[in-house]
């Protein structure tokens, strides 16, 4: 589970990168769920600490 969670980290990481017009240098999906309809929906928790230093 560990290892299927980080590789969808990698896989969403560009294009969350490209909305936000921004990088991170830390990015680790450390949960998910998903959510099947017409197709899979993924909900992805993200632990991104150079957020909380900017509050």
């Amino acid at each position: 589970m560990l290892e299927a969670t980080l590789e969808i980290g990698k896989k969403v990481k560009p294009e969350f990168e490209r909305r936000e017009k921004r990088t991170y240098d830390i990015f680790r999906a450390i949960e998910y769920k998903t959510q099947v309809v017409a197709g899979i929906n993924y909900f992805i928790k993200v632990c991104q600490p150079e957020h909380l230093l900017e509050s």
